[in-house]
């Protein structure tokens, strides 16, 4: 039998080298561009200031979607960050000791440096309207903080088509949110009654699935509300919407 030994055969091979001068151009694009760029045609994506109204298990999940959104804020909150509050609300470990107010205005450092967090300080009768919008939104624990600014935001925005007030209450496991327009101003003072209600732990109050998902919703409510401005009556906007986790039972009342 033949063998076939294979021979190894080196091929010099000349290659030509081509140097390409690739420049990279830089896009110049915004930090809010970049936040926002995929619902940069929503019709409530324009930039705009909300007042909110406490920063706490709902005010303070509701600051990180406004922040995340853009859009600038006028915060009433005075209170200093717990750790009991790491729980169920959007403060971080290095937020305990510091002001709440503090905290979220360097929460918009990190998440959207085009965002602005102005510190309104404490909610008083004395509060002028500086800080009050016509989009405001309230997350207060008391019934008389969120009858204070209600007054005061109706004063300035009665005769307003767009102007809204949206106020939250929650517990635990469950939440209802009043979405008030001037015209439904008598209504929702009757939701302002002055008896004594029985004051749970506030980290009971704000537990952190609860909290998400009533900012969201009354995030939700603010966004329809805004594209309403452009396209009347295209989206619903209730007067009263409560959710229970533990039965997931969603109720809303239109009218």
């Amino acid at each position: 039998m033949d063998t076939i030994e294979n021979e190894i055969i080196a091929v010099e091979v000349e290659e030509d080298v081509i140097e390409v001068s690739i420049k990279a151009k830089k896009k110049k694009t915004s930090l809010r561009d970049a936040v926002t760029k995929r619902f940069a045609n929503a019709p409530w994506a324009a930039k705009r200031e909300v007042t909110l109204g406490g920063g706490g298990g709902i005010g303070s999940n509701l600051a990180y979607i406004l922040i995340k959104l853009g859009y600038d804020i006028a915060l009433f909150e005075y209170d200093v960050v717990e750790p009991l509050n790491i729980g169920g609300q959007m403060f971080y470990l290095d937020d305990v000791g510091e002001t709440k107010a503090f905290a979220i205005t360097r929460m918009a450092t990190k998440v959207n440096k085009d965002s602005q967090v102005h510190a309104a300080g404490e909610l008083t009768r004395e509060v002028t309207g500086e800080f009050i919008n016509p989009i405001t939104l309230v997350g207060f624990d008391s019934i008389e903080a969120r009858r204070i600014l209600f007054e005061k935001w109706y004063e300035m925005y009665k005769d307003s088509t767009e102007a809204i007030f949206i106020e939250s209450r929650q517990n635990a496991e469950d939440f209802e949110i009043f979405a008030v327009t001037p015209d439904k101003a008598d209504r929702y003072r009757e939701t302002l009654f002055t008896e004594e209600i029985e004051e749970l732990p506030c980290n009971y109050k704000s537990t952190t699935q609860t909290g998400f998902i009533n900012a969201g919703m009354m995030i939700g409510i603010m966004t329809n509300f805004i594209s309403n401005l452009d396209n009347p009556d295209i989206r619903i906007i209730p007067f009263r919407t409560s959710f229970c986790i533990p039965m997931m039972y969603y109720e809303r009342t239109i009218q």
